[in-house]
């Protein structure tokens, strides 16, 4: 089925696991094993990460008294629709939040002292923006 030169390209055992899928009846609609993550042929080849810009909310660097805080974002991608780009968000060191369709990120009963918010935008392809970060202090 292929030839020497694509054998000669492929990693592990890739033959055996394409025709072992080939050979295994797939309920419709079900992605087989081989190719789970179901990216449109219009993100096919897309090595850009897309940006991130936050914009609004504190100011880097400022001491506020609010204790709640909204960061909206600017994203953009060279080839997914920014509505269709997921985001993530991290305060402080606490985990990151699941990958959502969100466009901005509020918090919440802020304590006093430094705070960095620090926000992630994924295109369809998988390509991971560079870290948005926002550093400000609370002091009630």
């Amino acid at each position: 089925m292929l030839n020497e030169q694509e054998k000669a390209t492929m990693s592990g055992n890739f033959e055996a696991e394409l025709q072992k899928n080939l050979a295994s009846p797939q309920t419709p609609g079900e992605p087989t094993p081989m190719w789970r993550d179901n990216i449109p042929a219009s993100a096919a080849g897309d090595l850009i990460a897309p940006t991130v810009t936050i914009n609004g909310g504190p100011e880097e660097g400022v001491t506020t008294t609010q204790t709640a805080a909204c960061f909206p974002l600017w994203v953009s991608d060279n080839r997914t629709p920014w509505q269709q780009l997921m985001s993530r968000a991290q305060l402080d060191t606490n985990q990151w939040s699941s990958w959502m369709n969100y466009f901005s990120y509020c918090f919440d009963n802020l304590g006093n002292g430094d705070h960095t918010v620090t926000i992630q935008v994924k295109d369809l392809a998988g390509n991971i923006s560079a870290n948005a970060q926002r550093r400000f202090s609370v002091k009630r």
